[in-house]
């Protein structure tokens, strides 16, 4: 009786342990059906996946080796990772020399089922066999616009439609449509999406077994801007010219001709120079007959409709009467110099202050104009803008209301 209870007990116990590796085995079978497979496109001879699942440690650097895709789905790698119990890995590449595509250090996220990864994009396949649209450069820009695509698991000739919407430019020249047919399976062409705003492009292809594909893409193209306006002189007295230059970006020109631009100068509400048009430059000159403090606008299209202004306030000035300190500077070892200065008690400009203009004094080579306001000196000194300074041996200079000449550290009364 003790060796059947022995036995018994034994048996029992066989069937105990035979059941939990029957368990383990059902758990691990049901894991291996959760795996992404990663396909990657690349100009890289060889590849390698870096990765890590979900909750895991990553894979021994450089990773594990890519096979050469064979499956013409415009992809040149692939790998197949298990997941186990878990639903994503986060991944990254490289060519086992050194070069890495971490998407920028971020890495890519990938799921259980098939992904692809080109140019920076991930990008889920629901069918990598599927007849679809591989899309190799897309750069949208206000010139012209690259497009470069190809057609996978298809047969030529395939008639293929691009399609532009506009979804809210200056007008609606950027929407139209264009069909063409071709015996390639890659086509690169160039769209002329000249006119800023929201875009939608698609791209439907049809090959000649009646398969369809379909891809669209959207963005926005920016609209120009004035990013700056600046006179020739800090300031001027009636009587002086001053020419004014607009800076612009992201215009679109046709043709490369320079752009029109449209000036206004007003002071107090009243117009002296009303929407005047300067032919094809980005500059105009103005002879003011009154002092004062005015706006200047200038408006500039482009050859696609958009529009950009900025305005700025310009002083002009009277010398015999305004509370101002006109300085003259020379100084013939620099090629540049800025005026560091500060009016009254107030502050000091930002180091490296101010940029003098050219001297209209034969004497001296850069001339700047200060407003004392309610002040009645300045305290100043010069500088290169690479280091050199002429600070009067660290006593700067203290001017009055009025004209002055200054080389050598010597101080002029000029008329």
């Amino acid at each position: 009786m003790r060796v059947a209870r022995k036995i018994g007990t034994f048996l029992f116990a066989v069937v105990m342990v035979a059941a939990m590796f029957i368990g383990v085995n059902v758990t691990a079978h049901a894991g291996t059906n959760n795996e992404v497979t990663v396909y990657y496109n690349t100009n890289w001879e060889k590849a390698n996946i870096h990765y890590c699942v979900a909750g895991g440690q990553w894979t021994s650097v450089p990773g594990k080796a890519m096979e050469k895709n064979t499956e013409n789905n415009g992809y040149k790698f692939k790998y197949t990772i298990p997941l186990g119990n878990q639903t994503e890995a986060t991944i990254c590449f490289n060519n086992g020399a050194g070069q890495w595509d971490s998407q920028n250090g971020r890495n890519y996220k990938v799921y259980a089922g098939a992904y692809g990864v080109k140019n920076g994009n991930v990008t889920k396949l629901t069918d990598p066999n599927k007849f679809a649209i591989v899309i190799n450069q897309f750069e949208p820009s206000r010139y012209y616009t690259p497009l470069d695509f190809s057609m996978v698991n298809g047969k030529a000739p395939y008639t293929y439609t691009i399609t532009s919407k506009q979804k809210n430019g200056f007008n609606d020249y950027g929407n139209f449509t264009d069909t063409n047919t071709t015996q390639n399976d890659r086509v690169y062409t160039t769209l002329g999406l000249h006119y800023s705003g929201d875009y939608e492009i698609t791209l439907d292809v049809v090959d000649a077994n009646g398969q369809k594909a379909s891809v669209t893409k959207k963005f926005t193209l920016d609209r120009m801007v004035v990013t700056k306006l600046e006179a020739d002189k800090s300031n001027a007295k009636v009587g002086d010219q001053v020419t004014f230059t607009g800076t612009y970006e992201k215009a679109w020109v046709y043709y490369y001709m320079p752009l029109s631009t449209y000036w206004t100068i007003e002071k107090n509400g009243v117009k002296y120079v009303d929407e005047e048009q300067a032919y094809y430059t980005n500059q105009f000159s103005w002879t003011p007959t009154e002092t004062g403090t005015y706006q200047v606008t200038m408006l500039v299209r482009d050859s696609g409709g958009d529009v950009a202004t900025k305005t700025m306030q310009y002083t002009v000035r009277d010398d015999s009467t305004d509370s101002i300190v006109v300085v003259y500077y020379k100084n013939n070892n620099w090629s540049n110099a800025n005026i560091h200065f500060c009016v009254g008690n107030g502050n000091w400009t930002n180091v490296p202050g101010v940029k003098m203009e050219a001297s209209d004094k034969a004497n001296y080579t850069w001339k700047y104009v200060i407003d004392l306001k309610q002040a009645n000196t300045a305290t100043v000194c010069f500088n290169n803008g690479a280091g050199q300074w002429d600070s009067r041996n660290c006593q700067n200079y203290t001017l009055q209301k009025g004209v002055y000449g200054i080389s050598n550290q010597s101080v002029q009364t000029l008329n």
